[in-house]
C-alpha cells in the first residue's frame, strides 16, 4: 500500500524534527529507511510543498484494512517511529541512539533511592483509599491493588473552583475496556503521573512530583474520584525544594506516538526508569510481561480487535500482557520515575491512552519490546 501525501512545508519540518534530522544537512532527494519502513520523499522541507510517497509495511496494511488508522496516523507512525534512521542520500549516515529501541544497549540495575517522603494508595473492590492530606513535593508512592481486577489510576490536578462533584460531570466514568475518545476534559487536564497499572493483588511504585494543591485520584476510566490535598510542610504553603532525582538506568522519552530510549535488553532485578512526556498529548508507560519470544509486530497485533470479532488463538491477546508497573497517564512536560523488578523473559512497553479520534496510542505504534536476561 502506498500513501501519496501532499505535505506542507511546516508539516515536513515538524516531521523531520520528530526524526531528529538536521534539516540543513539533507540533500534534495534523501531516502530514509526506518527499520523496514521505507519513506521516499522529494524533500519535505525548506523549499515549499512536495509530493511524497510512503510505502508501508504489512502491519500498517492490516491496520488500515481494519479501519484502525487513517493516512494521517500512518504518517505519524512513520515519522515518530523510535527506530534507527539511516540517510542514504549524499549525506553521512546518522543514528538516533536515544530514541531507538533497535540500539543494542543494556539496562543495568538502578541505584538505591534517596530518602523521599512516602505515602500509600490502596484500591479495593469499591474504590480508593488514601489519606486526606499527603506531603507536597517529591514522594515515593506505593499503589496496592487489593481488588479482584487490575486497576490503573490517574492523579488529576483540581484547578481552582473544581471539586470532585464537578469533575464527575466533566469526566463521566466509562466501562473498563471501553473504546473511543476520552471526555474532552481529559486532554486538557494537568496529570502529573502516578504509579503504574497494577494487576489484581499486586503493588507498583513510582517517584512522583506533586506540587502543593488539590487533586483527585480516578481510575483510567474516570471512576472512583477520590479527593486528597498535597500539603506544604510549613505555613508558607510553598512546595518544598525538590529533592535529588533518582538515579535511573533508563531514560524514556514519550512522544506522539512512540517511546524513545527503551533498551533492547535488561538484566533481571530491580531497576529505576525515568519517563518524560515531551508530547502534546497525555501518555503512559506501562511495562508488562508477554509470552517469551514475542516480536513487536505480534505485540501490536494483540491490541488490534479482530475484524470479525472472533479471536485468533494464534495471536497474543490483552490477557497475555501482565502489567508489572510503570508510570500512569501524565500530561506533557512532566517526568516521573518507575520502580521495576524484572525476571528473565520478554517484556513489552505500551501506551493505552486513546487519542481524540478514539484510537489507542498502542494501535498507532506506541509500543516497544525488550528481553530480560538472568
Amino acid at each position: 500500500m502506498s500513501l501519496h501525501v501532499f505535505a506542507r512545508r511546516e508539516d515536513g519540518e515538524r516531521i523531520m524534527q520528530a526524526l531528529r534530522i538536521d534539516l540543513n544537512k539533507i540533500s534534495e532527494t534523501p531516502q530514509l529507511h526506518l527499520a523496514g519502513y521505507a519513506l521516499k520523499t522529494a524533500m519535505f522541507c525548506q523549499k515549499g510543498p512536495r509530493m511524497t510517497t510512503i510505502t508501508t509495511t504489512p502491519r500498517l496494511d492490516r491496520l488500515a484494512s481494519a479501519n484502525l488508522i487513517t493516512r494521517r496516523h500512518a504518517i505519524v507512525m512513520l515519522a515518530t517511529a523510535p527506530l534507527a534512521i539511516t540517510l542514504t542520500s549524499g549525506t553521512a549516515a546518522a543514528q538516533d541512539a536515544t530514541a531507538s529501541p533497535e540500539v543494542s544497549r543494556e539496562a543495568s540495575p538502578g541505584a538505591s533511592l534517596p530518602s523521599y517522603q512516602e505515602f500509600t494508595i490502596k484500591a479495593t473492590d469499591t474504590g480508593f483509599e488514601v489519606s486526606a492530606t499527603v506531603p507536597a513535593g517529591r514522594s515515593l508512592i506505593t499503589f496496592e491493588n487489593l481488588s479482584k481486577v487490575g486497576v490503573g489510576l490517574m492523579f488529576w490536578t483540581l484547578a481552582d473552583g473544581t471539586t470532585v462533584d464537578s469533575l464527575k460531570t466533566e469526566l463521566p466514568p466509562r466501562q473498563p475496556g471501553s473504546v473511543g475518545a476520552a471526555p474532552a476534559a481529559f486532554y486538557t487536564a494537568d496529570l502529573p503521573g502516578a504509579p503504574g497499572y497494577a494487576e489484581a493483588g499486586n503493588t507498583t511504585q513510582a517517584v512522583i512530583d506533586l506540587p502543593a494543591g488539590n487533586y483527585a485520584i480516578v481510575t483510567e476510566e474516570g471512576a472512583w474520584p477520590t479527593p486528597f490535598t498535597a500539603v506544604a510542610p510549613d505555613a508558607s504553603g510553598a512546595t518544598p525544594e525538590t529533592l535529588p532525582d533518582p538515579v535511573a538506568d533508563v531514560d524514556v522519552q514519550l512522544v506522539d506516538f512512540a517511546f524513545g530510549g527503551i533498551p533492547t535488553t535488561a538484566s533481571a532485578g530491580k531497576h529505576i526508569w525515568k519517563a518524560t512526556n515531551n508530547a502534546a498529548e497525555p501518555h503512559q508507560l506501562i511495562v508488562g510481561k508477554v509470552p517469551d519470544g514475542l516480536t513487536l509486530d505480534e505485540v501490536l497485533e494483540g491490541f488490534i480487535p479482530p475484524k470479525d470479532g472472533t479471536p485468533d488463538p494464534r495471536r497474543m491477546t490483552r490477557a497475555d500482557f501482565v502489567a508489572l508497573g510503570g508510570i500512569e497517564i501524565m500530561s506533557g512536560g512532566h517526568s516521573a520515575w518507575a520502580l521495576l523488578d524484572f525476571v528473565p523473559g520478554t517484556y513489552a512497553v505500551v501506551c493505552l491512552v486513546p487519542d481524540k479520534s478514539g484510537m489507542l496510542h498502542v494501535q498507532m505504534g506506541m509500543a516497544a519490546v525488550f528481553e530480560v536476561t538472568a
